[in-house]
């Protein structure tokens, strides 16, 4: 069981530079500028989310643990929060967390993360944030799915898990759409991964390559990559994620500023990847791409 810590929370302010590039493996190219895309100006992915209510309903009610989902709050720090209430009526006290949390299907990690002394309540929020609305195009959050953990916060021992939490709104017209605007780079037993577009401005860590990765397996999925290098210089990014059977997800390859400067590479002008998927549960390689090209 995963356990989350949000020792802090770094905000990035993301401005998108996106040309355009050229996807394929070894053996053939596909050349292709998106659709939307820029030769260089900013662009804004600001949209206006519709604040869909919610009903208010209990989400757990066993071992004299209770929670229940009260509203969701369109004001929050960061985002939109979903507001719940904790009562530990039980002998110990506890720490409950999320996992496999989706919003219309596409998966997020929300923050959350809260402990409950036995024998009191809490008012608490799972905050998420309007970049992660925004990237994945959601103007109504519609149907929230997610697990809660609960686990004693000293011994970090596992209490209980609840599966399969569903929650739905009012907002039940809406047709959420998918951000595809890049390159199918996947399309291999079910699984499509597509590249977005590269973020190198205004970041703290460094930059960043957007996916799209759609899991339509049978199977629950963790993806990375390897053999990873820049302009022909190996280069260790920081990437892995897991998905669902059936859910979505926007993630990002991460390339540390120091690994630039440490190879002398002031615009990222090509990349070349191999993306490694495998069963999340066993660990059982399903299946590893030959080499996809990128030029910027």
């Amino acid at each position: 069981m995963k356990r989350k810590w949000y020792l802090g929370l770094l905000v990035i302010s993301i401005c998108i530079l996106l040309t355009g590039c050229t996807i394929g493996g070894p053996s053939q190219e596909k050349e292709k500028t998106p659709s939307g895309g820029s030769t260089g100006s900013q662009t804004s992915d600001k949209i206006e989310i519709t604040e869909a209510k919610l009903k208010e309903a209990v989400i757990v009610d066993q071992n004299d643990v209770k929670v229940t989902a009260k509203s969701i709050n369109y004001d929050g720090y960061f985002g939109p929060e979903i507001k719940l209430l904790i009562e530990n009526n039980s002998n110990q006290d506890i720490t409950v967390q999320t996992e496999s949390f989706s919003i219309n299907g596409i998966m997020m990690d929300p923050i959350f993360s809260e402990d409950v002394a036995m024998g009191k309540k809490a008012n608490v929020e799972i905050s998420i944030d309007n970049e992660d609305l925004e990237l994945a195009k959601i103007g109504a959050i519609q149907d929230i799915e997610f697990s809660l953990v609960f686990f004693d916060p000293d011994s970090y021992d596992d209490l209980f898990q609840v599966d399969g939490i569903h929650l739905s709104t009012d907002a039940t017209s809406y047709q959420q759409e998918y951000n595809t605007d890049g390159f199918l780079a996947v399309d291999q037993n079910g699984v499509k991964i597509y590249v977005l577009k590269l973020v190198d401005e205004d970041s703290v860590l460094g930059t960043s390559i957007y996916l799209y990765v759609q899991n339509d397996s049978s199977k629950d999925i963790t993806v990375d990559v390897e053999d990873f290098s820049i302009n022909g210089f190996m280069i260790d990014a920081i990437f892995a994620t897991d998905i669902l059977q059936g859910k979505k997800v926007y993630s990002d390859i991460l390339i540390l500023d120091e690994d630039l400067e440490k190879n002398d590479i002031k615009e990222i002008k090509d990349v070349e990847l191999k993306f490694d998927v495998y069963d999340t549960e066993s660990f059982d390689e399903i299946f590893k791409t030959d080499i996809v090209k990128v030029n910027f």
